[in-house]
């Protein structure tokens, strides 16, 4: 899809004392009419949208000031309040209990938190593991060696009380454990990679006590990808205590349940696969404060739709190109947050954290760090619903349309008042009629991410197609063009982080 770039916000007339609002020319007889519930499907406090964001590669692709000042505009548009980011033992330690905390990689970590401390990022850091090749810790051979957890019980305490980041809220003990590299090569079945990664959890736990760390840090886990989420069922029966959240990834279609992409989104998979995922968490561990946290969220693409070149693996995604995937991740993130989810992190952020990966949502450094159509929704997901914001299920949606809505805090950067966001799955146009709370912000934003239709500024980011004078109960009159996503916002006097 090709951007048509706006240099000047297209505003409407205000329709003042007008007992409906019509966005658009939509066939108010026959719209369906829909209503925001006061069923919130979180039983704790909204985290946010954010991303996966690895400074991994940042040093291999030579990520200087002047990139980082594009970052920091692009993170402060999107308003992105939480984003996980990985560390590695290696980088600070050099055996023999010799540390090295101005390593390249290290001070590219810290210029990466130091933007996160600035922007008020929440910050979950994940030691990714421990094999024999890219993440080799020297003198360290397996993730129960006690020194593992010294030296990362020593770069935290250097984190936390020499750098003095409180932007590092939540910490996870390696990355997708039952994927580890070296469970092939030492024969383990799952259930001793399982027992092994939760023996080395524990000897992190010992250590962060020992510090003085433990209550300056969420402990999350188990970080499980694939289909089965038993370590967590595990953890969550036998340990409980060990985490302080619940941690998953999920790609979506990843067992090929659907033949296509569109039909995994469409049938409400990761709605129904995350309502019993985290049915399950609080069954076995009824504690209502620990977060369900979605911590690599997106879409597997072995489907018949895609050429063999552009199928999912874990560096490339073929679709990440593709408008689609920006109409895909919303349905995504509906459905994730009507499961109860507490924050969505999209894999990934840009292409430049891994070398040669395609899963970002702008390009790498040496194809210019362009932005992608998945952008557009992602972001203002980021931005249209921030942490804290008080979810609510809508009534009276028609076949075709997936949406939610939510009450945004008070101490918000946008306007007070309620977002929503609509997406017509449908190859057809659909007329909605939407009535507004009472304490509906008085003018709301609309936009609008369609194949053809999606309306930026001279940065890429996106522009609204009307401004809305609304009043307290309010209906408003939406039609929703076929294959895409309408978001309606607050509007603000000035939109500043």
């Amino acid at each position: 899809m090709k951007f048509i770039l706006l240099l000047a916000l297209l505003a409407m007339p205000a329709l003042h004392g007008q007992a409906e609002t019509k966005a658009t020319t939509a066939n108010t007889t026959t719209a369906a009419a829909v209503t925001v519930t006061t069923e919130n499907p979180l039983d704790g406090p909204f985290l946010g949208f954010g991303a996966e964001w690895d400074s991994y590669a940042y040093n291999h692709y030579k990520i200087n000031s002047e990139d980082y000042a594009t970052i920091r505009k692009r993170l402060s548009w999107m308003k992105m309040p939480i984003a996980r980011t990985l560390i590695l033992a290696r980088w600070c330690y050099q055996g023999g209990d010799h540390y090295d905390f101005e390593s390249p990689e290290m001070l590219m970590l810290y210029r990466q938190l130091d933007l996160c401390e600035e922007l008020g990022i929440q910050v979950v850091l994940t030691e990714w593991g421990l094999n024999q090749t890219w993440m080799e810790v020297p003198g360290v051979t397996t993730v129960t060696d006690p020194k593992y957890a010294e030296v990362i019980g020593t770069y935290l305490s250097h984190l936390l009380n020499v750098k003095k980041y409180t932007c590092i809220r939540q910490f996870i003990f390696m990355n997708e454990p039952e994927w580890m590299a070296n469970n092939k090569t030492l024969g383990l079945t799952n259930e001793q990679a399982r027992d092994t990664w939760h023996q080395g959890l524990k000897n992190v736990i010992k250590e962060l006590d020992a510090r003085g760390l433990r209550d300056r840090l969420i402990v999350a886990g188990p970080d499980q990808s694939g289909n089965h989420y038993d370590w967590l069922k595990y953890i969550a029966q036998t340990a409980p205590k060990d985490v302080g959240a619940y941690d998953i990834h999920l790609y979506a279609n990843q067992s090929r349940q659907y033949p296509t992409v569109r039909e995994a989104a469409d049938s409400g998979l990761i709605r129904d696969y995350l309502s019993d995922v985290w049915h399950q968490a609080r069954h076995d561990d009824p504690d209502k404060k620990k977060p369900l946290i979605l911590a690599e969220a997106g879409f597997a693409l072995q489907a018949p739709e895609f050429d063999k070149s552009e199928r999912f693996s874990a560096g490339n995604n073929g679709l990440s190109r593709d408008w689609r995937y920006g109409l895909y991740m919303t349905q995504y993130a509906i459905q994730a947050v009507e499961a109860g989810t507490w924050s969505v992190l999209a894999w990934m952020l840009d292409d430049s954290s891994h070398t040669n990966f395609t899963w970002g949502m702008w390009e790498n450094k040496e194809n210019g760090s362009t932005l992608k159509p998945w952008f557009y929704t992602w972001s203002l997901l980021s931005r249209s619903f921030p942490a804290n914001s008080t979810f609510s299920l809508l009534n009276g949606l028609p076949a075709g349309v997936e949406g939610i809505a939510a009450k945004l805090p008070s101490k918000n950067a946008l306007r007070p008042g309620w977002s929503l966001v609509l997406v017509n799955t449908y190859d057809t146009p659909i007329p909605v009629r939407v009535t507004l709370p009472a304490d509906a912000a008085p003018a709301m934003l609309r936009y609008l991410y369609a194949e053809k239709d999606a309306k930026v500024d001279a940065n890429g980011f996106p522009l609204p197609v009307e401004q809305l004078a609304v009043g307290p109960g309010s209906t408003v009159s939406v039609n929703l063009p076929a294959r895409s996503v309408t978001f309606l916002v607050p509007a603000a006097p000035a939109e500043t982080r």
